[in-house]
């Protein structure tokens, strides 16, 4: 995960490179851009078809529990009071920490888990596509970003989508993939963060002396 992460990153860097060489206002190179942009977001629908037609056919009927916190109840409510809830004098929220009503556990299988995922992503392409296409290029002129999405698109279906690296490229669904999936965007930022810096310093202990 944190290598595709760092080659999707990179592919995206490059792209952006490449794109402030294009030129601008060139009838031919607009024209190739946006076939190759609309060509990317075509093949990033075929490819969720063709995992949606996977998941239907493997029918998987594992249970996925998915747990997920109750909203907290406002303070000085009768929810609040019946809850336990009691609110100090900067607002603060104070629960038992051995009471476990704050969570509410659903279940799913893996086949209508893994298409409500597919059904979410879809949306976000076509949101980017709208947003890109009709926003960026048609209204505001811009094409260096479509070159730059054509990338991320190809870069994202082959290297980060969890449902395409389970259906589409065989990966076994534990760890990072593992179901209900874990939101991999803090874990990730620490590995990238660990690779620059070096890790955390070491925390210098209350009068600690220095050696000499």
């Amino acid at each position: 995960m944190a290598n595709d992460l760092f080659v999707t990153a990179a592919a995206t860097v490059g792209a952006m490179a490449v794109g402030r060489t294009l030129p601008k206002g060139d009838p031919k190179t607009d024209y190739y851009i946006k076939v190759g942009y609309l060509a990317s977001q075509v093949a990033s629908l075929a490819l969720y078809g063709i995992i949606v037609l996977k998941i239907k056919k493997q029918n998987d009927k594992t249970v996925v529990k998915i747990i997920k916190p109750k909203p907290k109840p406002a303070p000085g409510t009768a929810a609040a009071e019946k809850n336990g809830t009691v609110t100090n004098e900067k607002d603060e929220t104070l629960k038992d920490a051995a009471d476990t009503s704050d969570v509410e556990v659903t279940t799913t299988t893996a086949r209508d888990y893994d298409l409500q995922a597919v059904k979410g992503e879809v949306r976000s392409t076509l949101v980017s596509a709208a947003l890109y296409l009709g926003v960026l290029y048609l209204y505001l002129g811009f094409n260096r970003p479509l070159f730059t999405q054509t990338i991320k698109t190809i870069a994202y279906m082959l290297l980060q989508s969890k449902q395409a690296r389970i259906h589409l490229w065989g990966e076994k669904p534990v760890g990072d993939l593992a179901r209900p999936f874990k939101d991999g965007r803090k874990a990730a930022l620490a590995k990238l963060k660990a690779a620059i810096f070096g890790g955390a310093k070491p925390v210098k202990k209350a009068g600690e002396k220095k050696s000499e």
